[in-house]
C-alpha cells in the first residue's frame, strides 16, 4: 500500500471543501442587512461542511463595522432535545469566555425568558469584550433534528422573535442546516421560521470539481477519464470525493474499468443511496423516474408534466428543489432538468424494476389463484410476460418503455379483475404496488381500486 497519506476522506466533514463561493459572499452581505438562512440538503451532501467553512470565512472575516462572533454547534451533540438545555447551549456560546454568571435553569414554559435574562445580565460584559456592535452569528447544524419535537417547536417560534423582534434582534444572525423536514417550518408566512431565506447545496462546478481531482492526482488523468468520472458521480461532492478515495486506495491507473471498480468499492461501504431514496415523497419519485427513464436524461417542464399523474403535476418545482439539493440533477437550464450523475440513477432503476417484479409476482400468483377460466388466466398472464420481459430485457435503449409496459399491465389487470370473486391479495405489496402505479404515470390509489374491485 501506499506509505503517503491519502488526500480524501469522504466522510470527514469540510475536508478538501470547494465551491459555493458566490453564495456565502451573498449571505455574508445579507448578514448586514439583518438577513438569517437555512442551508437546505439532503444527507452526505455537504450542508456540515459549507457550514464549517462560513465559521472559518467569518473569523477571518473584517470585523468593521461590527464585531463578528460565529458560535458553531449541531443538534446531534445534544444530550437532550428539550428548550432549556437548548437555550442553555445558546446562552454558552454567546458568553464564552466572558466572566459572567453561570446558566441558571429557569420555570418549565418560560425558558425563553429566563434566556432573555441571562443576555440582559451579560451584555455590559459583552459590549465590554466586543464594542456595542457585537454580532452573534449562530451556525446550527441538522435543526431539522427538532422539526417533528413537540413542544420543542416552540424552540423555532423563539428564535425567529430573538432575530426580528426582542431587544437583541439586532445582535443575532442565524445560518441553519437541514433536510427535507425542515422545509414545512419555512415554506408560509405563518411557519416558526418563515422569516429565513433558503440556500441550497448541490453538486460542484466541473472547475471546482477539476480541483478535487487534482488534490490527489494532479497531471495523472486525461480530459476522456475525467469526463467519464464526471458523468458517473454527477460532481457531486460526496461521491466524487468516495470515487477518488477508493482510487487512491488501489493505486490503480486512470481508466474507466478502474473507476467502474472504485465506484463498485465505495457503494459497498456506504449506503447513502437508500437513504436518498427513502428521503423522496411521491412527487420526486415519480419526477426523478421520469427524468431517467428519458434518452438523455432530460426533460422540459411541460414532458415531465405530461408523464405524471395529474394530482402530482402541482408539485413538480418542489420536486425538482429537493432532487437538486440532493445533488441529483445539473441546474444549468432550469427549463429543462437534466439528470446528474449515472450511479445513482442506475441504482435507482435498478431497485425499482426489483420492486416492480415483486408486484407483478404478487399478480400472477394472485391470477393463479383465481377462479377464472383458463383462457383467460393465459391472456393475463401473457400480458404480464411482455410487462416483465421489457423491464428485464428492453428492445430498445438502456431504460424499460413505460408506455409498453403500462399497456401489457392494464391489459392483465383488466382481465384479472373481469374474474374477481374475491380481492386480489395485494395488501402486503400496497407500497411497491403504488411505486409501479406512479411510474407508469397511474393515480396513487390505484392499488387500493384494484384490491376493493373497483
Amino acid at each position: 500500500m501506499n506509505e503517503n497519506i491519502n488526500p480524501y476522506n469522504c466522510t470527514s466533514p469540510d475536508h478538501l471543501f470547494m465551491g459555493y463561493v458566490r453564495l456565502r459572499e451573498a449571505m455574508y452581505k445579507g448578514f448586514r442587512s439583518g438577513n438569517s438562512y437555512v442551508i437546505m440538503g439532503g444527507r452526505r451532501c455537504g450542508k456540515t461542511s459549507l457550514l464549517i467553512q462560513i465559521e472559518k470565512d467569518l473569523k477571518a472575516y473584517s470585523t468593521a463595522p461590527c464585531h463578528i462572533l460565529p458560535r458553531r454547534f449541531s443538534m446531534q451533540e445534544m444530550g437532550s432535545l428539550t428548550l432549556d438545555p437548548l437555550f442553555e447551549k445558546v446562552y454558552n456560546l454567546v458568553s464564552h469566555g466572558l466572566a459572567v454568571p453561570p446558566w441558571q435553569d429557569g420555570q418549565p414554559g418560560r425558558e425563553y425568558q429566563v434566556f432573555l435574562r441571562h443576555l440582559d445580565n451579560t451584555e455590559d460584559a459583552l459590549v465590554k469584550a466586543y464594542g456595542s456592535d457585537w454580532l452573534v452569528i449562530l451556525l446550527l447544524d441538522d435543526l431539522d433534528a427538532l422539526a417533528d419535537e413537540q413542544p420543542e417547536t416552540r424552540f423555532f417560534m423563539n428564535l425567529r422573535h430573538l432575530l426580528t423582534e426582542s431587544r437583541f434582534h439586532g445582535h443575532f444572525r442565524l445560518v441553519a442546516t437541514g433536510a427535507g423536514s425542515i422545509k414545512r417550518l419555512t415554506a408560509t408566512g405563518f411557519a416558526p421560521l418563515s422569516n429565513l431565506r433558503c440556500k441550497y447545496v448541490g453538486i460542484l462546478r466541473e472547475r471546482r470539481a477539476e480541483e478535487l481531482v487534482e488534490a490527489g492526482f494532479k497531471d495523472r488523468y486525461d480530459t476522456e477519464t475525467l469526463r467519464f468520472l464526471f458523468e458517473l458521480t454527477g460532481r457531486h461532492p460526496f461521491l466524487l470525493q468516495g470515487v477518488l478515495e477508493k482510487m487512491w486506495e488501489t493505486e490503480a491507473a486512470w481508466t474507466k474499468s478502474a473507476i467502474r471498480k472504485a465506484a463498485r468499492l465505495f457503494l459497498r461501504e456506504h449506503g447513502i443511496f437508500r437513504l436518498w431514496a427513502n428521503a423522496f415523497g411521491s412527487a420526486e419519485q415519480v419526477v426523478y423516474q421520469s427524468l431517467a427513464s428519458a434518452p438523455d436524461g432530460s426533460l422540459r417542464i411541460r414532458e415531465i408534466q405530461n408523464t405524471i399523474p395529474p394530482g402530482l403535476r402541482g408539485e413538480i418545482d418542489g420536486a425538482l428543489t429537493a432532487l437538486g439539493y440532493h445533488g441529483l440533477l445539473e441546474d444549468a437550464d432550469p427549463d429543462e432538468p437534466e439528470i446528474a450523475g449515472t450511479l445513482f440513477r442506475d441504482w435507482y432503476m435498478d431497485q425499482l424494476a426489483g420492486e416492480i417484479l415483486q408486484v407483478f409476482g404478487a399478480l400472477k400468483d394472485t391470477l393463479m389463484r383465481l377462479a377464472v377460466d383458463e383462457r383467460t388466466r393465459q391472456a393475463a398472464l401473457a400480458s404480464m410476460a411482455v410487462a416483465e420481459q421489457e423491464l428485464r430485457e428492453p428492445e430498445s435503449g438502456e431504460q424499460p418503455d413505460r408506455q409498453k409496459i403500462r399497456e401489457a399491465f392494464e391489459r392483465a389487470t383488466d382481465l384479472l379483475q373481469s374474474g374477481l370473486d374475491s380481492p386480489p391479495s395485494l395488501s402486503s405489496y400496497l407500497e411497491k404496488a403504488r411505486a409501479l402505479g406512479l411510474w407508469l404515470g397511474m393515480e396513487s390509489d390505484w392499488p387500493d381500486r384494484l384490491i376493493q374491485g373497483r
